[in-house]
């Protein structure tokens, strides 16, 4: 738990808020600040609200007052000082002396104190600047304030459009520094993990528990493929999945190596269970792999319907790509709205699925001429269409295996485009591609920050050391740059894509 009182949060926070920051805005290039509201109706908004709802009605009251109170008005010419310049740029020193000097705070004072202050002066003036430094998108919010004649709703809007600016500066600052961290992304996140292993370690605890967890977990899954719980007795996260012949490299004669473990536990990443927590160094995108993985579940389903489909019908609609383009678009509107953890809407979208293409098939069969389909046959089809969502059904371990051999091979080989796309997979061939590079991309800038402690884990492992040995080794992974780490060390992700 984050302490409440900001002078006592750890620095460990700092580094993995940074972290976080960085990656976000290296990985994601639509990232930009907004700004962020309570939800209706909720306590925080209303308490919001009712504040400065007060606040401002106290401006009004000492301004209309006779004679009239500017203190506040001073206040607010201060706040909007301020405000403008934390806007302009280093260099605008110029700007800067003439902001001070107009908005000389001791200057309006002594103009209030011999009644020559004319506060239409300095609203214009205000004004006139936000025209000046203010992005392009903001032009149409800085004009209207021109047609605000109240002074007290004219405050208020120059500090609400002044805070816009600050986030359309802080956007621009993104945009011209993310070059930068792109290019030099790695060194800096490596830093701020470095930052948060050493201050973890300093209080006696393991900064990578869960993820020497999901190690071993893959680890055993390859030397011992039968045993498929944990010592507590639940099922290991994609257990489901890895056990048995499913398992990609599960009945190999080849030595289990580094490079197989952790190919395989990257596999796991797009197959996770939720009883597991994510290894800490997969956290940062936690929520970019759970999509992902959401995304190849709608895509297996939708190519074990399609298999169904051209299997019951027959050489009629086989190699008809607009049937197939048809059934794709539909069933992707359909599988939308797929919650597969809800029951109830999971049998409600696979019925929707069934008769959407029955109801697709019918229609082109009668109008090409082909004999329709009779009662039994729609019956059995819609029937077979259901059952494909049961992870039971034979067609669904079938994509289930399948995609997943596919994903392994192109994490193996290092590149997706060299994998050549399993029978079956044809019509999900390209959201399959597409769904593997931005696998690959994720997990291959990963491989690039974290290797040298997945290293040192998976050597332990094979050496066949216990938990308690690799929790309490204290020995920092060495940097790449190091004249004495092990850069031949081999473990391939596709990062070409």
């Amino acid at each position: 738990m984050i302490p409440s009182s900001p002078n006592k949060v750890p620095p460990v926070y700092k580094y993995l808020k940074d972290m976080e920051l960085i990656h976000e805005i290296v990985i994601n290039n639509d990232f930009e600040m907004k700004k962020v509201d309570s939800p209706e109706k909720s306590i925080q908004k209303r308490v919001h609200e009712m504040f400065h709802k007060a606040f401002w009605d106290h401006v009004e009251e000492q301004l209309n007052a006779n004679p009239p109170d500017y203190v506040p008005a001073i206040q607010l010419i201060e706040v909007i000082k301020q405000m403008i310049l934390e806007l302009l740029m280093p260099w605008q020193n110029q700007l800067k002396n003439q902001i001070s000097e107009v908005l000389d705070i001791e200057l309006i004072k002594q103009k209030i104190e011999h009644e020559v202050f004319d506060i239409n002066y300095y609203e214009d003036y205000i004004i006139s600047l936000m025209e000046k430094i203010c992005a392009p998108v903001r032009d149409e919010d800085v004009a209207k304030l021109r047609h605000q004649k109240e002074v007290v709703s004219l405050f208020r809007s120059i500090i609400e459009t002044l805070e816009l600016m600050k986030l359309d500066m802080a956007n621009f600052t993104i945009n011209q520094a993310r070059p930068y961290m792109q290019q030099h992304y790695t060194s800096l996140e490596k830093d701020k993990f470095k930052k948060y292993i050493d201050y973890t370690r300093e209080k006696g605890l393991d900064p990578l528990q869960r993820t020497k967890t999901w190690l071993q977990r893959n680890h055993m899954k390859l030397t011992l493929p039968q045993c498929i719980t944990t010592e507590e007795g639940a099922t290991c996260a994609g257990a489901s999945f890895f056990s048995g012949n499913l398992h990609p490299d599960a009945n190999s004669t080849r030595s289990v190596t580094g490079t197989i473990i952790l190919n395989t536990a990257y596999l796991e990443l797009i197959n996770w269970e939720d009883l597991q927590p994510y290894p800490e160094t997969m956290c940062l995108d936690e929520r970019r792999f759970r999509k992902l993985q959401e995304h190849l579940y709608k895509l297996r389903l939708m190519a074990g319907m399609l298999l169904v489909t051209y299997n019951t019908i027959g050489t009629s609609i086989s190699g008809v790509s607009e049937v197939r383009e048809q059934l794709k678009q539909n069933l992707t509107v359909l599988l939308d709205k797929l919650n597969s953890k809800d029951e109830k809407n999971l049998l409600e979208v696979a019925l929707s699925c069934a008769e959407q293409v029955n109801c697709v098939v019918k229609t082109w069969l009668k109008s090409h001429g082909f004999e329709e389909l009779d009662a039994d046959k729609q019956k059995l089809l819609l029937g077979q269409l259901q059952d494909v969502f049961s992870p039971q059904n034979a067609v669904h371990k079938l994509m289930w295996k399948r995609i997943n051999d596919f994903i392994y091979q192109c994490i193996s080989c290092g590149s997706v485009d060299k994998v050549k796309i399993p029978t079956g997979l044809s019509t999900i061939e390209t959201e399959l591609i597409a769904l593997c590079k931005s696998f690959a991309h994720l997990i291959g800038l990963n491989f690039g920050i974290y290797h040298e402690y997945y290293k040192e884990i998976l050597t332990m492992l094979l050496e066949g050391k216990d938990d308690d040995s690799m929790s309490s080794t204290a020995k920092k992974p060495e940097s790449p740059d190091s004249p004495n780490s092990d850069v031949g060390w081999n473990v391939n992700v596709p990062v070409h894509q």
